[in-house]
């Protein structure tokens, strides 16, 4: 049992550690923790703590490390599970690597991109995750600054520097 135990931590962080380094832009070591968490979950039967929160980040793993289209693919294999699950963490992050992937993949799918988007940011907002939601809407800004939509870009920063200084 200790040992299982200790496997289980294991897991955990190395899913992490994998999914920090999507963050500090090292996609290598993203992909290699990460692989290496699954490993060792799958050793312990596929599921340990936090299962969804990892699923979901391996999708925003695949953004960051620069492939939308399997962002999108693992966003649209996980969003109803976590929908039927009402995993609202996990849906929330799902939701918005989606909308942030089509956005990225397509900037004229600007209408799905932005419902994915409006659902995520709903998610963060209903779960009080402040920071993550400014975050949010500092990426979408970005999104609408690369659509060519200055007056969305403004509105998207300032409602997100309004959400930090709260």
């Amino acid at each position: 049992l200790q040992k299982s135990g200790d496997q289980i931590y294991a897991a955990f962080a190395l899913s992490v550690i994998g999914w920090a380094h999507s963050y500090l832009g090292h996609p290598q070591e993203a992909l290699s923790y990460r692989s290496q968490g699954q490993r060792l979950t799958q050793e312990l039967g596929g599921r340990i703590i936090f299962s969804d929160w990892l699923t979901a980040a391996d999708a925003e793993i695949a953004l960051r490390t620069g492939d939308a289209e399997r962002a999108i693919l693992l966003a649209e294999q996980c969003v109803p599970h976590f929908q039927k699950e009402e995993r609202i963490y996990a849906l929330g992050l799902a939701e918005q690597v989606w909308g942030l992937a089509l956005g990225r993949r397509n900037p004229r799918q600007i209408a799905e991109a932005d419902a994915h988007l409006v659902t995520g940011l709903a998610l963060m907002e209903a779960t009080e995750q402040g920071l993550p939601a400014a975050r949010l809407r500092l990426k979408w800004a970005d999104m609408c600054r690369r659509r060519g939509s200055v007056e969305q870009t403004a509105a998207r920063r300032a409602q997100a520097v309004a959400k930090v200084e709260a």
